[in-house]
């Protein structure tokens, strides 16, 4: 006896109004179809990135760690009244090559910095109609002052990538795929680094976030 409150759609999708009720949707098989979380947020018009501002160039991000992390080389700040939950981090090495190994860290506050002065980037809803803009304020190669207790998300020493491309790649990869994403709730930050004793390697880089309002994201 078939379960009324399911419908099979394999080839076609139905769109349900918030606020109202639904079918389970099934395959011609009768199997349950579960979307892929993440990609269901991008659906969603809810994830969001920042990357080189002009996308064909490498920027040179490399900057001292500073006092007490004073000066990240990515930074996203979460207001207040939103939350947010990273996703993908990738930085590709490209243009200067440097000398020496570089080392990348990836930490996240429950606090805004007393103060923030970086190199603005403008968050690209990855849904092209663009349902809703971040509040986040992103940025590049600044300064923050007091930042506040840092929990560590990933870190690592690489090597500078030699102009051979058969050289092994040496690029940072983070995924919540691979591993557990923290859930920043306004106010807060992510901090990304990348600093070297001497010169740096210029990146390509690609910072990836789901966003809500704070009341939607429990």
């Amino acid at each position: 006896m078939p379960i009324s409150d399911t419908i099979v759609q394999q080839d076609a999708f139905s769109a349900y109004k918030d606020g109202t009720g639904g079918m389970v949707h099934l395959n011609r098989r009768g199997d349950i179809v579960t979307p892929d979380f993440y990609q269901q947020l991008v659906m969603d018009g809810r994830v969001f990135q920042i990357n080189n501002a002009a996308f064909e160039t490498a920027e040179a991000l490399s900057t001292a760690f500073g006092t007490n992390g004073e000066s990240p080389s990515i930074y996203v700040g979460v207001p207040s009244g939103t939350t947010i939950m990273p996703l993908e981090i990738r930085l590709t090495q490209g243009g200067t090559v440097g000398a020496d190994a570089w080392t990348c860290l990836v930490a996240y506050e429950n606090s805004i910095p007393a103060s923030v002065s970086v190199t603005a980037r403008v968050p690209i809803n990855m849904r092209t109609d663009r349902p809703h803009a971040s509040t986040c304020t992103c940025g590049v190669t600044g300064t923050v002052t007091a930042p506040g207790d840092d929990a560590l998300i990933h870190g690592g020493i690489y090597t500078q990538m030699v102009a051979d491309p058969v050289h092994p790649s040496q690029d940072v990869l983070w995924s919540a795929r691979d591993s557990l994403a923290p859930v920043i709730v306004g106010g807060g930050c992510l901090l990304i680094y990348a600093f070297v004793a001497t010169t740096g390697p210029s990146l390509f880089y690609r910072v990836v976030w789901a966003e809500f309002p704070t009341v939607n994201a429990t």
